[in-house]
């Protein structure tokens, strides 16, 4: 199957987005849309607001005030079955103490699409090769170290939209920190898969700490600071010196090797 482009309509739309908790004003978004891009990246300093965006537009938060549609259609009219077979979310923390295999938590994701044992096997055999978890497919999970277990969430998440991947439907993958607990050869590997699934027409956003590999690999970053939008763009626009000096107190210095930014930074204040 070749590229597949949304040419109707943006993912995500969000209208004067207000998020407030005890009191305090954690997301203030006047306007926002996700446009139909392979990856989009959120990057800001711990407590700017990127993980409460992330589950806002999950559905796990609620607005206190303002408007939020997926695929031109308000977040709260889709029904849950019909939001699952399109819409994936991996939280920070995936708790699992039960002692399934390492295939059957892979195969929780085809239960939304009921698609049969047999196109269930062959899905579960794709999202294993493609998280290099083959080898340990029937191991416990809870005996699994914990970049292994990451890897094993990526792909029951994967599997939930693996079948998109044949329809003329566009799905979301929402992660937040996926590349926690990998190693750099896991984490270089998936955001090549999440590159790759975009051509499918499955779009990630994604939440992430390393500057580098969001320049590297991302098509558009959002920079959070205090719950506001501070820089939207490509990353060489949206992730300046004069930015990330400013939202992460640093001292950075950005330098290109192979053509992708890398950045140098040092604290402004030692510890």
């Amino acid at each position: 199957m070749g590229d597949r482009t949304l040419a109707s309509s943006s993912q995500l739309q969000l209208d004067n987005i207000v998020l407030t908790r005890a009191g305090q004003k954690v997301l203030d978004i006047p306007y926002l849309i996700f446009d139909p891009v392979p990856l989009t990246v959120l990057v800001g300093p711990n407590g700017a607001g990127k993980s409460s965006l992330l589950q806002l537009l999950s559905g796990e938060l609620t607005a206190t005030s303002g408007a939020l549609s997926l695929w031109n259609t308000p977040l709260t009219n889709w029904q849950s079955l019909e939001r699952a077979r399109r819409l994936a979310v991996l939280p920070q923390r995936s708790q699992l103490n039960f002692a399934f295999t390492v295939r059957e938590v892979v195969a929780l994701g085809c239960l939304p699409h009921d698609a049969g044992s047999e196109a269930d096997r062959v899905m579960v055999d794709a999202c294993l090769a493609e998280l290099d978890l083959t080898h340990l497919e029937h191991e416990p999970y809870t005996q699994l170290s914990g970049g292994e277990q990451q890897r094993v969430q990526l792909a029951r998440v994967f599997c939930q939209l693996w079948p998109l991947r044949d329809r003329d439907e566009t799905g979301l993958l929402l992660l937040d920190e996926p590349l926690t607990a990998l190693d750099i050869a896991h984490q270089h590997a998936l955001m090549r898969s999440l590159h790759a699934l975009g051509r499918f027409g499955i779009y990630s956003i994604v939440v992430l700490h390393d500057l580098s590999l969001a320049a590297q690999y991302a098509q558009r970053i959002l920079v959070l600071n205090q719950g506001h939008i501070v820089a939207d763009g490509t990353p060489e626009t949206a992730l300046s010196t004069d930015v990330v000096n400013d939202v992460f107190a640093v001292q950075s210095q950005i330098v290109s090797v192979g053509g992708h930014q890398h950045f140098l930074v040092e604290p402004l204040c030692k510890p």
